[in-house]
């Protein structure tokens, strides 16, 4: 997914709105629809306004691709446990590997998030598969050599080659992969040092196939279909709140979540997500009801018709280490009684205690008072 930085972002926007995701000056990532009108990630932030002065120009949201990395890869661990991240600094976007897939089941939510999958039997040909596959489909590579052929080195921007390696391939006459596939390892190593070194991986992989280790998930769930037709959110509360008891109770002990999505099905199968995160100190199951009435509402706002909801389910994720709060340190205190009378003897007649003097107060200061803490 190279747009996966503005689509985390804007919190999931449409394939139809102009999404610019900037860090400091330069463009980082940028939504579908800007992307096939030429926009390259790299161009100075001043080019892109001009170029689009209707897009939406966001900064960088870290957190929040670390949120919707995580609801991505627990979508995809419906299809396979089989998963693995790949994060190594030069791609761009989310790259994931998936193995033991039915690919009609990875081709069916390609197009809902605009990404490019490739299919191959060696993970670095699945890759490149990826890279050149149009956007919403998944692209088989059967025959590598004619693939080769046709896929110009240009593309290779996008996994990190800088602009000065392929502007000397392009004067020596490499216009494909085919004919990047004839230079040996020294020479694209003498050439361009480690980015020759990777695209010779690329090119000539191992032919020992790699096993995907299987993915953690740390999110839970809990559905429940409804047995009546409500037709407002008040009435969606019990459900909700019934929800938010069930998925609590699946946390383990010590850890807190750090966002949470709630599905809505309609009858007849039309479904709506919304997610939002949760900022610590406040990531824990104490904090959920809140978050989750609001995204009933803006769920039940976005549903397209006004036919009866039967099914909610709530999806509490990004579980860790519960955030240590102030409360919880105050219990370790040892109470007043304990050490009142102490501080009494050592501080007499200096430890004073507020006192509320008229519930109706001319001036606000005036409300309270301090009185001796020994009367």
């Amino acid at each position: 997914m190279p747009h996966f930085a503005a689509w985390a972002a804007a919190g999931g926007p449409g394939e139809d709105e102009a999404i610019i995701v900037y860090v400091r000056d330069r463009v980082f990532a940028a939504s579908p629809t800007c992307l096939e009108r030429g926009l390259l990630p790299g161009v100075s932030l001043h080019r892109a306004r001009m170029l689009f002065p209707r897009a939406r120009f966001l900064p960088r949201d870290v957190p929040a691709e670390h949120v919707y990395a995580e609801h991505l890869l627990d979508r995809l661990y419906r299809l396979t446990p089989q998963i693995a991240r790949c994060q190594a600094p030069w791609l761009r976007g989310f790259w994931v590997v998936l193995q033991g897939f039915a690919p009609t089941a990875l081709q069916a939510i390609l197009p809902e998030w605009h990404a490019q999958g490739g299919s191959a039997s060696l993970q670095p040909h699945a890759l490149l598969a990826a890279l050149y596959a149009p956007p919403g489909q998944l692209y088989t590579l059967a025959t590598p050599a004619a693939f080769f052929q046709a896929a110009p080195v240009q593309r290779l921007a996008e996994v990190g080659i800088s602009p000065r390696t392929l502007e000397l391939l392009r004067w020596v006459g490499v216009r494909t992969l085919a004919d990047l596939r004839r230079l040996t390892r020294q020479q694209l190593q003498a050439q361009f040092g480690v980015e020759g070194e990777r695209l010779f991986a690329w090119l000539h992989p191992s032919q020992q196939r790699l096993r995907v280790p299987a993915y953690t998930l740390r999110s839970v769930t809990a559905e429940q279909a409804l047995e009546w037709t409500p037709q407002a959110a008040p009435e969606l509360q019990a459900g909700l709140l019934r929800l938010i008891q069930a998925a609590s109770a699946r946390i383990p002990a010590g850890t807190a979540p750090t966002w949470i999505r709630l599905t809505v099905t309609q009858q007849g199968g039309t479904t709506v997500e919304r997610t939002r995160m949760l900022k610590p100190p406040a990531a824990g199951s104490a904090a959920l009801p809140g978050p989750a009435q609001y995204l009933l509402a803006q769920a039940l706002a976005a549903l397209p018709a006004a036919a009866p909801v039967t099914q909610l389910a709530l999806t509490v994720g990004g579980l860790g280490p519960a955030v240590p709060v102030q409360e919880s340190l105050f219990s370790r205190r040892p109470p007043w009684q304990a050490v009142g009378s102490h501080l009494a003897r050592r501080f007499p007649h200096r430890l004073f205690r507020p006192t509320r003097t008229t519930t109706a107060p001319f001036l606000p200061e005036e409300e309270f008072a301090l009185a001796a803490l020994a009367e």
